[in-house]
């Protein structure tokens, strides 16, 4: 099991074990936050002009911090584009906190959902997605677990699914899980991604009880499923899922994946490069792990289309992190 924190009872070997910390460099006790990171958009609300972004906090061995206070935010724009070009609009942004650190309790139980589909061929030619869901599966604990899925409309369901081709069931076997990573990366049909979502669920649904979670990875716009965004969330909602969307490039109906994540507790992160996914996938682990919220308010509502990035500066119990963001509003 995950563990949160330990008690040590010195003995008789108090003494010694003093010296020999007193001879040692001490680094920060667990707990203790030495960075942070920027795992996606947990809300847009593009009347106010608001986006919440989930923030976790790592201690200097990178661990992800289970609890912690958030105070102090405040945010700086670095840069604002239009669709693609930079913009000579102006934006003031403001912070507050949304939601202190708080664990997701139990051991995870994640199914990793990875987009197999023709445009893959050019938007990851190099199938870096498969380092970053190896990424995401090297983090894991002995007694967590995941499973590994496709999809496309070329290759056939697995038994009992819509869209997913399931490479690997629930294990916490990381060799096997590795090589259903590999296996799952193709490219080639067409994107019935609402229907492998809605699979994704269901799948995770029968895991044992656990931190149960969706990864789910696409480069574009669904053009061939049954089942609607809002049966995903239907579903997520009633089996306690969290789901947490990606988005590769610029043709993502970034809308619906951040009302999907939103509405089931994830986050949606998006990169334009598949070089970024490793990063990206590494942020989610730990805001599978715990997670705050930092809303970020800006004025005017920037239109759709636009994109900015920025710095977030805030407190962790005291200790000044930051990190960078960058989120679009749809």
């Amino acid at each position: 099991m995950r563990q949160v924190g330990r008690r040590f009872l010195l003995g008789s070997i108090g003494v010694v074990l003093a010296v020999l910390l007193a001879a040692c460099p001490q680094t920060p006790a667990a707990g203790t936050p030495a960075k942070a990171t920027f795992n996606g958009v947990s809300n847009i609300n593009t009347v106010a002009g608001t986006a919440d972004l989930s923030v976790s906090a790592l201690d200097s061995g990178d661990n992800v911090l289970t609890s912690g206070t958030i105070t102090d935010p405040s945010v700086t724009i670095t840069s604002v584009t239009a669709n693609g070009v930079t913009s000579q609009q102006s934006f003031s942004a403001t912070a507050k906190v949304c939601g202190q650190i708080t664990a997701k309790l139990g051991d995870i139980r994640a199914v990793l959902t990875l987009d197999a589909t023709g445009s893959m061929g050019s938007s990851d030619p190099m199938k870096l997605r498969a380092d970053a869901a190896k990424q995401f599966v090297s983090r894991m604990d002995s007694s967590d677990q995941a499973a590994v899925a496709s999809f496309d409309t070329s290759t056939p369901a697995s038994s009992g699914f819509l869209a997913i081709k399931l490479w690997q069931s629930f294990t916490g076997d990381k060799a096997a899980l590795n090589t259903a990573v590999d296996s799952a990366t193709k490219a080639l049909g067409a994107t019935n991604l609402w229907d492998a979502l809605k699979d994704s669920v269901d799948l995770t649904s029968t895991a044992s009880a656990g931190n149960k979670l969706v990864v789910g990875l696409t480069d574009g716009f669904d053009n061939s499923s049954n089942k609607t965004p809002a049966d995903v969330i239907s579903a997520a909602q009633a089996s306690k899922v969290t789901v947490f969307t990606v988005g590769l490039g610029s043709s993502v109906n970034s809308t619906d994946l951040i009302k999907i994540a939103s509405q089931t507790g994830g986050a949606f992160a998006q990169v334009t490069d598949a070089a970024g996914l490793t990063g990206l996938f590494d942020s989610i682990f730990n805001a599978s792990v715990a997670s705050g919220c930092i809303q970020v308010q800006f004025s005017p509502a920037p239109p759709s289309g636009t994109t900015i990035t920025g710095t977030l500066t805030f407190k962790v119990n005291g200790v000044i992190l930051t990190v960078t963001f960058t989120i679009t509003f749809p």
